[in-house]
């Protein structure tokens, strides 16, 4: 069984990679350089929340941490509330950008609030989104990923809650399929 959970969640992190890549190519926000390969982009994604599911069920057993049951309808509503954030991210134009950035943090705080509302879910949250930050701003440093309108140290700002819905989603999804 632990398989087929692995196998989910890397499907949906592959799945949910592609769809943001098309929107942000669709959109001119991210250019990819061709050292390397798309497919390698979503493969490390799909790892990453093969990662992240798998570390939300493992820090909450650490801490002794009892997250409230979820329902399956939660969590999918959690990953269309991503997208549907990635999707706000690119369509907004630009001039207004602080309070777009604004808008979508009270957005995934919002999201934190109703899906989790642990402390140890949003310490994770952080911690995960703060190195996937890190990560991003460093292959926009090496020229391997470039924004169209870079506005926080190489990437862009709406990049953050973008990456806390993400990891908040594939948590609660790593949880869910734990409690299986």
């Amino acid at each position: 069984m632990a398989v087929l959970s692995w196998l989910v969640l890397f499907g949906c992190g592959y799945v949910t990679a592609a769809v943001l890549y098309l929107l942000h190519m669709e959109h001119s926000v991210l250019i990819i350089r061709p050292t390397i390969s798309t497919n390698a982009l979503f493969v490390a994604a799909g790892l990453t929340t093969l990662f992240i599911g798998l570390l939300f069920p493992a820090v909450d057993k650490f801490f002794n941490n009892k997250p409230r049951p979820q329902a399956w309808s939660l969590v999918l509503r959690s990953i269309l509330a991503l997208i549907g954030v990635a999707i706000a991210a690119v369509r907004f134009p630009s001039q207004r950008s602080h309070e777009l950035n604004i808008s979508l943090l009270i957005m995934a705080s919002s999201m934190w609030w109703l899906v989790d509302g642990t402390a140890v879910g949003l310490g994770t949250a952080v911690a995960v989104t703060s190195f996937g930050i890190t990560a991003s701003q460093y292959l926009s440093y090496l020229g391997v990923l470039e924004w169209a309108q870079p506005d926080f140290f190489y990437v862009q700002a709406t990049l953050i809650p973008i990456l806390f819905l993400a990891t908040m989603s594939f948590g609660l999804l790593g949880r869910q399929l734990a409690r299986r």
